[in-house]
């Protein structure tokens, strides 16, 4: 690696990426349903793992995890898979970043096999936020509004941080072979 402060920028953005994909993959925000009328208001908030509602200005927020039985929709079983492979390749790149090489001309292969895994997870959360983003949701009663969830915005700037921490390790570490 041709710095230590280029290899260290890249784990802190590596870090603040696995950070950003898993808030994305836990929190139930990736679609906002409001449902407003004369009588009473209610939010459901639609995530990858269960919908979780708060009725007519009660404050609890009430989680249930999606069933088999329940029609999610393909798309809903699409994201998890490429959101777990995300924090799958985000967790292989934090051991690699914490293991130490004696060979110094194995570090340069090793940073480029990071860096080119850090682009596909990258490449992995901005298609998953990217799904829900572009979908067109359903006419429904004009009582009920939908929305993109906060997570949209989390995977997004996780996947872009992501990809700007895997150019820079390739683009390093194939400096530093030649």
């Amino acid at each position: 690696m041709a710095s230590s402060r280029v290899q260290l920028t890249c784990a802190a953005l590596t870090f603040l990426g696995f950070i950003g994909a898993v808030v994305t993959c836990s929190l139930p925000y990736w679609r906002v349903i409001t449902f407003k009328n004369s009588h009473m208001e209610s939010t459901t908030y639609m995530g990858l793992w269960k919908i979780c509602a708060v009725g007519n200005g009660a404050s609890e927020l009430h989680c249930i995890a999606y069933s088999s039985d329940a029609y999610v929709g393909m798309v809903l079983y699409a994201r998890p898979m490429t959101v777990i492979c995300c924090l799958l390749s985000g967790l292989v790149l934090i051991m690699l970043f914490t293991t130490k090489f004696q060979n110094e001309d194995i570090q340069p292969k090793i940073h480029l096999g990071c860096g080119i895994m850090l682009l596909v997870a990258g490449l992995f959360i901005i298609i998953s936020v990217s799904l829900v983003a572009i979908i067109l949701f359903p006419e429904m009663a004009l009582d009920v509004e939908v929305h993109k969830g906060a997570c949209i915005a989390i995977g997004s700037c996780a996947g872009v941080v992501m990809l700007l921490a895997g150019g820079l390790l390739c683009g390093f570490s194939l400096r530093s072979t030649n």
